[in-house]
């Protein structure tokens, strides 16, 4: 029993490590990160029309308050989101300069969700202290 019990430590441990390995933020000195992004947006439910009328589709209820909030980012004309600008594969400056990343394709979907346009976002740089 007790040598069962070492191999199923052994094996804990190796499976540990295998995931504290996998979870370095940096490639190894010398290595090549590739970064692709696909993003594909489809809209359930159109808004209703400009005189009120909706074409017999209703919109989700959701939260309360959410009307309002999505009425003054409407207003505004683009949508801010707070991003990582340090945090390569979610959100990080490419070599232009530009925001890229997941949580970045992630703010330009909701954007074209929105407004129908993937550049009318605002990206706000944030910390992980800043988040809150």
């Amino acid at each position: 029993m007790s040598l069962k019990r070492n191999g199923l430590m052994v094996i804990l441990i190796l499976l540990l490590g295998l995931a504290l390995a996998a979870c370095q933020e940096e490639p190894p000195p010398g290595g090549q990160v590739e970064v692709t992004r696909l993003v594909e947006v489809t809209r359930i439910v159109e808004p209703p029309a400009e005189d009120g009328e909706t074409d017999g589709e209703e919109a989700p209820p959701g939260p309360v308050g959410a009307g309002a909030i999505l009425q003054r980012v409407r207003d505004r004309g683009r949508l801010v989101c707070g991003a990582r600008t340090d945090l390569p594969g979610f959100g990080y400056l490419d070599e232009d300069g530009n925001n890229a990343g997941f949580d970045i394709d992630t703010c330009r979907a909701i954007a074209v969700a929105l407004f129908n346009d993937p550049n009318a976002v605002e990206f706000v740089p944030l910390t992980a202290d800043d988040r809150g």
